[in-house]
């Protein structure tokens, strides 16, 4: 769990959102308030995180839906199309809490492309994606290897985000994901900071910092 004390933050993903993919989008020129923005329980699953000086986007991409096809009884087959790509070009539907139907008002996640301009100034976008694993551990093990799991599927995100943000410059993280079937793969996502992604404004602090700006300018 996120420490005590963040009631109040914008969680892009939990439970009660529905089973699909999200994304969250926040106007930073006009924040005016601290803001904290992020998920947890990530364990397979891959974010993206877009950056600028006067925005920011957040998107998580279930691994079950977009990447391999869930072990669940009539798992769906993976909609990498779908749940990424076209999701950030055009949107994504949002679900009824806790189930897979669309809301009937058609609200919709935003997409990317929909806030193209307001990502100005020092675009970055951050990538978060899992460690490649070998596919004949014993059991539950699980042992890491050199590279990404889905290195073919990350290239083809970051070019829709080139695409869409041509000046971006894109940072990619791997992370080791735990196995969340075990006891201590759920003991490590509720204790640790494991599964854990936070990204944190503080309108304050840029005020600071283009003030340094200027006399340095």
């Amino acid at each position: 769990m996120f420490a005590e004390g963040n009631e109040n933050i914008v969680r892009v993903f939990n439970s009660e959102t529905g089973a699909t993919s999200s994304a969250e989008y926040r106007d930073l020129t006009t924040q005016a308030v601290p803001l904290d923005m992020g998920l947890e329980g990530l364990c397979g699953c891959t974010i993206l995180v877009v950056v600028s000086q006067e925005a920011v986007y957040f998107a998580h991409f279930f691994e079950d839906m977009a990447f391999i096809k869930g072990d669940r009884r009539n798992a769906p087959e993976p909609d990498f199309q779908g749940q990424v790509l076209s999701f950030l070009e055009s949107g994504l539907p949002r679900l009824e809490p806790g189930t897979k139907r669309r809301k009937k008002n058609g609200e919709r996640y935003d997409s990317l492309k929909q806030h193209a301009d307001s990502f100005k100034t020092g675009v970055k976008a951050f990538i978060l994606t899992p460690q490649n694993e070998t596919k004949d551990a014993p059991g539950d093990e699980v042992i890491y290897v050199p590279g990404q799991l889905y290195e073919e599927q990350i290239n083809q995100l970051k070019m829709k985000v080139l695409e869409i943000l041509p000046d971006a410059g894109i940072i990619e993280y791997m992370y080791q994901a735990v196995n969340a079937k075990t006891a201590e793969g759920m003991k490590a996502l509720d204790k640790t900071a494991k599964g854990k992604a936070l990204y944190q404004f503080d309108p304050e602090q840029r005020k600071d910092l283009q003030k340094v700006w200027e006399n340095w300018r």
